[in-house]
């Protein structure tokens, strides 16, 4: 039986086969219109090319990006953009909304000129740049998938990637930019061994041939002359033609220029699949325009068949005044390795930065190395996979010498480990030691989340576990690959570690790494016991031959549950026990970790108990619970109520300034047909000096506002009794303040409902910083009265309110409060000119971080915006930070830019995510209020509670919040795949 672990041919044809189907998998469906294939890029990052103005001046450019969208830069770092009048490569400023970079009309020179003041590296909205980059590759890959439904050549096979391989060259020049570049200059660069060239490190045959340790020998066809164009070079470069028509026009011609003088095609088909293995057009002169136009240089995808074969992919560049390496090799990489791009098409990350030549370069004439997931695409590599721990594995450089994790199910998941040394091919890298790489084949370097399900293809496992590849902090540092003495050890428990995308453990760590050197070391571990940890009490975790295995046992466990009984293992979980309490007879209360008689028994004094009645327990019986006691509340002074909750308001924290005041609500929740109650407010000083007070002068004693200073407003609509029938006398002595009786009868939700409201007066004399606790007495004489059990309850008292005085004079907070899962509605109440700061949970790690300006438009940002409170109104706060089930911070800054001077904190909390009515509840009225909201009807919510964009909310209600709405319906938990809350 064939070992493939360490056979690099037989894994290798695999692997090729594996690739070869999926590619032409992905054709066929792209006719059926199901799927795109990949359009393939050769990215830059601050490159130096030539660049050719209208007037015929060449100037030099810095260029980022890809043939689907780049920016231009002077050398000095201004930002450029064509004009549209004169066509010239101009210094652009940034439009008002951030989605144009606009012509200033000043062209290019050697400075900046005097008087025009501009910033550097200027850049348009990321979202906007993405999309005209997907734009592009779409338009590419459906006149791909337009070639491969018509291909007479079969492209599942495998790739040309191995053995004796041959591509054509064709070299094109034109009546008004002849060549200055020898064809047999070009040859030498494609073919000569030991190439040295225009200062190149090898031809393009020497580089593949080493990078493949010998297994790939590619050599191309150059012919001795240049075929001229029919037409001019300005024709081909003509703007106003879709990009890519008149290059391939232009290959065409040259192509048939080739069959006419007896050119034999069918010799260029290495794998026997009826394809051409590759095309390379060389073309005279400069890119005369850096805007994805006319013949800037791209790959894409060609029909032209002859002698029995066809031509399918190509890729086009311009000769300019020197041959470079880079991106012939990287474009080849696609045709002949059908090699994926590593870089971030959305321009949010690096991808693998300069770690791969399928990312970003590191020398135009000395490009680096394939990464180790390429040369094992390609069978390439000596690939041993690890089974079993062993000590002293060695890993020579430059030598394609490749060691292996495997999941132990999904075989798309790997990772690879390599040698990479600062030296030959690798000579620019920015560091030196193992490099540890994660592989997912159905990843993308697109996604940069790091998350199970959107994460890279190929990741590079950076030693420092800054990530800064994917945080696009740069494209790689001294810090990123694996040796001693810093980075020697990556494993379940270090940062980064091997676990799988999906969060589980793999078990694997690589120690014992060695210094940085041409033969490093390392030691392989499978497991060890605390890495087979599952956190279940009733298995027995062992690490057996390196394999984590699990046998299950019956030891004592706990559900954490007193009522559930004393539990055991079984079948590997823990099974409930024998409950504790009498059943039908007792209430088992898991807040008091004990039993009590249930309504209706008769209970003796040794603790039995039996059902009865209170006519026939006789005195022997210990105590009689007749109806409407709420889970033995009587005895069990820790049981939360059920049906029965008054609170004071719903915030946590509020001011009001000396000689000032301030009304709180009464609010109850989860009562039914209520006809009375009562409620005893209690202040108590914390610190500082001063009163809190109810002030009786300001009640008129009217009937909707009654004495010492409590009032009820019948307008609103969360009022939900019929009239006020009594009002006990009551002193304006705080600590007496009570017996406020109601009368009518409702049945209050799980939302809050609004009973009352009283103010608290402030004594002038209070300094500053004094605080006062508010909050509902735990009276023994406090009664709920229901009608519908005929019974008196306690309650429980709901939240306190902390009241902490602030200087008359002093910056005043705003009034929050949630406005749905994702606003928060903000109304200032400082009378002067203010910013208002947003600051996240302290306790919530997704959003601590957040402390950030609200802008004109309501979204948030880093600069504070100063407007007076008409300019402000009632703000609906929204933006990516603003996410469901979290509390917020907002205070006023009365100060100015750069000197602060900020409000105590007025907190809020948004609402459970996809509850448009806020009862904690999501169900089909919600998922109707959203729909209502899609049609324009807004009687019943605000557009803000309807909001549920799934990255920032956009104020537009459109099928994909009532989507949102559905999932969170589902049970599908709040999730936006869009920019963290956080920058």
């Amino acid at each position: 039986m064939q070992d493939w672990n360490t056979d690099k041919s037989v894994a290798g044809t695999i692997r090729r086969s594996v690739r070869a189907t999926l590619f032409a998998f992905a054709a066929v469906m792209v006719v059926l219109g199901t799927l795109l294939p990949a359009a393939y890029g050769n990215p830059v990052a601050g490159e130096v090319f030539d660049f050719t103005q209208p007037t015929g001046e060449t100037v030099k450019v810095k260029i980022w990006g890809d043939e689907f969208y780049r920016v231009l830069e002077s050398l000095d770092g201004y930002t450029l953009v064509r004009d549209p009048v004169t066509q010239e490569a101009c210094y652009a400023v940034l439009s008002d909304d951030g989605n144009e970079l606009v012509s200033t009309g000043v062209p290019l020179a050697d400075t900046l000129p005097a008087g025009l003041a501009l910033k550097r590296h200027i850049r348009i909205n990321l979202e906007v740049a993405t999309a005209i980059g997907q734009a592009g590759r779409d338009r590419f890959a459906e006149h791909e998938a337009q070639v491969a439904a018509n291909l007479r050549g079969d492209p599942s096979r495998s790739p040309p990637d191995n053995g004796n391989v041959s591509g054509i060259v064709l070299l094109v020049d034109f009546d008004d930019d002849p060549w200055t570049i020898p064809a047999q200059n070009v040859d030498d660069y494609c073919n000569k061994i030991g190439y040295t060239g225009y200062g190149n490190n090898g031809s393009v045959r020497d580089y593949f041939h080493d990078v493949s340790d010998g297994n790939l020998t590619y050599t191309n066809y150059v012919g001795a002359t240049y075929y001229r164009a029919q037409l001019l070079k300005s024709y081909y470069e003509d703007p106003s033609v879709s990009f890519g028509t008149r290059a391939r026009e232009l290959i065409i011609a040259a192509l048939t220029d080739l069959e006419l003088n007896g050119f034999d095609f069918s010799q260029y088909d290495s794998n026997n699949d009826g394809l051409v293995d590759g095309i390379n057009c060389f073309y005279a002169g400069n890119v005369n325009g850096g805007w994805a136009e006319g013949l800037w240089p791209h790959s894409s995808s060609i029909s032209f068949e002859v002698d029995g074969v066809s031509t399918f992919r190509y890729q086009i560049t311009n000769l300019g005044s020197q041959l470079r390496l880079r991106t012939f090799c990287h474009e080849n990489g696609h045709m002949i390795g059908y090699w994926p791009d590593l870089y971030d098409y959305g321009y949010d990350s690096t991808g693998v930065g300069t770690f791969c030549l399928m990312c970003y370069g590191t020398s135009s004439t000395n490009p680096q190395e394939p990464c180790a997931y390429m040369k094992y695409l390609a069978g390439w590599s000596t690939v041993t996979t690890l089974t079993a721990s062993t000590t002293g594995l060695t890993v020579p450089a430059n030598s394609n010498v490749t060691y292996k994790m495997s999941h132990p199910t999904d075989w798309n998941e790997y990772y690879l480990i390599e040698n990479r040394q600062q030296s030959g091919r690798d000579n620019g890298l920015p560091d030196a030691g193992l490099a540890i790489w994660h592989v997912d084949e159905y990843g993308s370097n697109n996604h940069n989340q790091a998350t199970p399900t959107q994460h890279y293809e190929c990741t590079l496992v950076q030693a420092d576990g800054n990530w800064d590849l994917e945080h696009n902090w740069n494209s790689g540092d001294s810090t990123d690959l694996w040796s001693a003495p810093g980075y020697t050890e990556c494993g379940p428990d270090t940062n980064p570690d091997t676990g799988w995308w999906a969060g589980d453990p793999s078990g694997y760590a690589v120690t014992n790494i060695s210094n940085s050197s041409s033969v490093m070391t390392f030691d392989f571990s499978r497991c060890q016991p605390a890495n087979c940890s599952d956190d279940n009490v009733c298995t027995d975790d062992v690490c057996n031959g390196g394999v984590c295995e699990y046998t299950n046992n019956s030891l004592p466990c706990t559900d954490g549950s007193f009522c559930s009984g004393a539990e055991t293992c079984g079948g590997g979980a823990c099974l409930p026990g024998t409950p504790p309490c009498q059943p039908d007879v007792e209430v088992c209360s898991e807040s008091a970790q004990q039993c009590f008689p249930a309504p209706g028994a008769c209970c003796a004094p040794d603790g039995s108990c039996a059902m009865g009645s209170l006519y026939d327990c006789g005195s022997a019986a210990g105590f009689f619970y007749g109806p409407g006691v709420d889970c033995a509340d009587i005895l069990d002074p820790t049981c939360t109520p059920t049906s029965t909750r008054l609170n004071i308001e719903a915030a946590s924290i509020a001011a009001a300034p000396a000689g000032g005041s301030l009304d709180v609500e009464i609010q109850i929740e989860n009562v039914t047909d209520l006809a009375l109650y009562q409620a005893t407010i209690a202040i108590t000083p914390l610190s500082g000096t001063g009163t809190l007070t109810v002030d009786c002068s300001a009640c008129t004693g009217g009937e909707n506002e009654p004495a010492c200073g409590v009032r009820i407003d019948t307008s609103r609509p969360d009022y939900v009794f019929d009239g006020l029938t009594d009002l006990a006398a009551v002193s304006c002595d705080v600590s007496a303040l009570g017996a406020l009786a109601l009368d009518g009868g409702a049945t209050v939700t799980a939302a809050p409902a609004y009973l009352g409201e009283f103010t608290l007066w402030v004594s002038p004399d209070a300094m500053p910083g004094s605080q006062f606790e508010v909050a509902i007495a735990n009276a023994a004489d406090v009664t709920f009265i229901e009608d519908s059990n005929d019974g008196t309850l306690r309650y429980l008292p709901g939240s306190s309110l902390i009241v902490t005085v602030v200087d008359p004079s002093a910056c005043q907070a705003p009034t929050v409060a949630g406005e749905g899962s994702r606003s928060l509605l903000v109304t200032p109440t400082e009378p002067n000119p203010h910013a208002l700061l947003v600051g996240g949970d302290v306790a919530d790690a997704s959003v601590n971080c957040v402390s950030l300006y609200v802008q004109a438009d309501a979204t948030l940002g880093s600069s504070p915006v100063f407007m007076t409170p008409a300019q402000w109104g009632a703000v609906a706060l929204t933006g990516d930070q603003i996410i469901p089930d979290t509390t917020y911070a907002v205070r006023a800054d009365c100060g100015s830019p750069g000197n602060p001077e900020l409000s105590l904190p007025a907190e809020a909390t948004t609402w459970t995510w996809g509850d448009i009515d806020n009862n904690d509840l999501v169900n089909f009225v919600d998922i109707n209020l959203v729909v209502q909201g899609f049609q324009g009807d807004f009687t019943n919510v605000t557009l803000e509670r309807v909001d549920l964009h799934p990255c920032a909310p956009n104020r537009v209600i459109n099928f994909s919040d009532i989507n949102w709405d559905v999932r969170a319906f589902q049970g599908a938990p709040f999730t936006d795949n869009c920019a963290a809350p956080c920058p």
